[in-house]
């Protein structure tokens, strides 16, 4: 109610605001006679909105309902108008619930009590939680489509050298796309052996003084190709090895690279150019140069082992890489029924086998296919992590059942 005691109608919620600003935008709410439009803003203690410096700022001028769980003061905008600001009521045993689940330190809070779920609203929540990933995908290969100049092959290798390095070394896999531009790889390393040089080179990884044949001679080359080029190299410690397979390892996986760039040219011309990219890519042979056949890393032999890229790997560069490139131009091109084929491959793919998927599993949570996988990683990434139990199905569902039990 208002202070006035007659009853306040949300009519709509309006649109939540994840940037700076008030907390929701173009929201409506009726007050006895009276409709009113504007924003709306949230806190714990209505003394917060001081404490928070919104009487100074403009931007909550427009503010026409301040909810809050503790209403320790009224509060003023900029103009010096009151702003209504009303308790919000609501159970306690749901509002204790949520503070446990805050409080938990585990990657999925409700792990432990989690109950059983509607099937089809959490098979429609998976969904959501799959483009909701995917969608934030697209604007970040938009933001390296305008970074490349519009030069998609140049998008599509940062991408799959990203999705190259996985989790563990995604990062300075990408750092080492960046510094080294595909069009100069293709120009100045005509061969696998010059193209392994300037990308061990880039990666920090031919700063030792001595080593074995093969080494000195990629050391030998690269040192053309960066006195040419004028070439600044990164720092081989930000390359991570700590509990990863050897087949993992970033020596490995820069070499495969390498070859994927020298038998697989132009390579987003060959995508958007075949029938089925999903075959085309997962058909492909990422293998490495015979020294890798007896070494996981450079100076150093080990046994001998065919370092080639597997079919799980494959779908992995297909999921993280492919399916958002390709999908990002499909929609700059206008190209729907190509883009909604494109994002529907993940559905064909096998589940990824990691940690964070492997916990769901056990938690009977079923995860089929590509798809489902993307979306477990979604809700653990962007939700569980952050304790946003009340923005998840699952959490929702958990809360509201502890209530209803607690009511019994």
């Amino acid at each position: 109610m208002d202070p006035h005691g007659s009853l306040i109608e949300v009519i709509d919620t309006g649109q939540l605001n994840t940037d700076s600003g008030p907390d929701f935008f173009n929201a409506r709410i009726k007050t006895g006679a009276v409709t009113w439009a504007g924003n709306v803003e949230i806190h714990m203690k209505a003394s917060d909105w001081h404490r928070h410096g919104h009487h100074l700022d403009p931007a909550y001028d427009n503010v026409i309902l301040h909810g809050v769980v503790e209403k320790d003061r009224e509060v003023y905008n900029s103009k010096g108008r009151k702003i209504l600001t009303v308790n919000m009521e609501f159970s306690q045993n749901l509002w204790s619930k949520y503070k446990d689940l805050l409080a938990k330190q585990e990657t999925i809070p409700c792990r432990e009590e989690l109950v059983p779920l509607n099937k089809d609203r959490l098979k429609q929540w998976l969904e959501k939680l799959y483009i909701e990933r995917l969608e934030e995908r697209t604007r970040i290969v938009k933001c390296s489509l305008e970074e490349a100049g519009g030069d998609w092959e140049e998008v599509l290798y940062r991408a799959m050298g990203r999705a190259m390095g996985q989790k563990t070394n995604a990062e300075p896999f990408e750092m080492l796309t960046r510094t080294i531009s595909l069009e100069k790889i293709s120009r100045f390393c005509p061969d696998l052996h010059t193209k392994e040089s300037i990308l061990f080179g880039q990666a920090g990884m031919l700063n030792n003084p001595d080593g074995d044949p093969y080494y000195l001679s990629l050391k030998k080359s690269y040192r053309h190709i960066c006195h040419m080029l004028e070439l600044q190299p990164m720092e081989a410690h930000l390359w991570k090895y700590l509990r990863l397979r050897p087949m993992n390892f970033p020596d490995i996986r820069i070499a495969q690279f390498a070859w994927m760039l020298d038998k697989y040219p132009a390579f987003f011309y060959c995508l958007t150019n075949t029938e089925d990219p999903a075959a085309f890519l997962m058909n492909m042979r990422l293998g490495t140069s015979r020294y890798w056949m007896t070494h996981f890393r450079l100076n150093k032999p080990g046994q001998w082992r065919e370092k080639v890229v597997g079919p799980e790997r494959l779908a992995g560069l297909l999921i993280n890489a492919v399916v958002p490139v390709l999908c990002t131009y499909m929609l700059d091109q206008g190209r729907i029924f190509n883009f909604l084929e494109i994002s529907n491959i993940p559905v064909h793919l096998p589940v990824e086998n990691n940690r964070v998927i492997r916990a769901w599993k056990r938690l009977g949570i079923p995860v089929r296919d590509g798809s489902s996988s993307q979306a477990i990683l979604q809700l653990t990434n962007k939700y569980c992590k952050f304790n946003m139990c009340l923005s998840c199905y699952a959490g929702n569902q958990f809360i509201r059942s502890n209530k209803e039990k607690k009511n019994r």
